[in-house]
């Protein structure tokens, strides 16, 4: 058989097509995402009062290769609830590795049903600087690599460490070293 004989089914085909088109339509749909955010830095910056678009887990596909495997929505609710719990417009909220928390809780704020305050990702996926300066690149092969002006700084701190390994564990552990927490800490896996 030769290989300009091989030809998919006609279901398979309609599968891939409608595959592909859910991909175009969610890169197309983070494109504007991105333009917007680009757009006008101070409806980005005032997110938390709800001058953004609307953005949901749905804009950014999982990368399997990446170790990225997305909370669902009730997992994202509750920890990003938990979180936020009792705190205040001042205070400061660290997610690291955790960007469908971060996503939920924006918002969560947005829409006034927790309460707000200043949060902020770091998250090795850079599709996420389309939040601007609340984004920091992350990447946990280098957990004390970040801005200075970050040291002790946030009085809350979430860690979901991106792979289940010992390794991965000892080096996300630096992260306190770094952004030491005033008061709570949840760590989402243990080994």
């Amino acid at each position: 058989m030769e290989d300009d004989d091989l030809q998919l089914s006609a279901s398979t085909l309609s599968a891939l097509q409608e595959f592909m088109q859910e991909k175009d339509a969610r890169q197309k749909r983070f494109e504007e995402l991105k333009s917007q955010a680009e757009a006008d830095d101070e409806e980005r910056k005032s997110a938390a009062t709800g001058n953004f678009a609307a953005v949901t887990m749905e804009d950014f596909e999982a990368d399997w290769n990446a170790s990225q495997f997305w909370y669902d929505e009730g997992t994202s609710r509750a920890l990003a609830e938990e979180l936020v719990e009792g705190v205040g417009e001042e205070d400061h909220v660290a997610l690291v590795s955790a960007p469908s928390v971060f996503v939920k809780l924006k918002n969560l704020m947005k829409d006034g049903l927790v309460p707000k305050c200043n949060i902020h990702l770091f998250e090795y996926d850079n599709r996420f600087a389309l939040f601007g300066p609340e984004f920091t690149f992350y990447d946990f092969n280098e957990p004390l690599k970040l801005p200075l002006k970050f040291k002790g700084f946030f009085d809350r701190v979430l860690v979901d460490p991106p792979f289940l390994s010992e390794e991965c564990k000892c080096m996300i552990l630096n992260v306190f070293v770094f952004l030491p927490y005033r008061h709570l800490v949840e760590m989402t896996y243990l080994i």
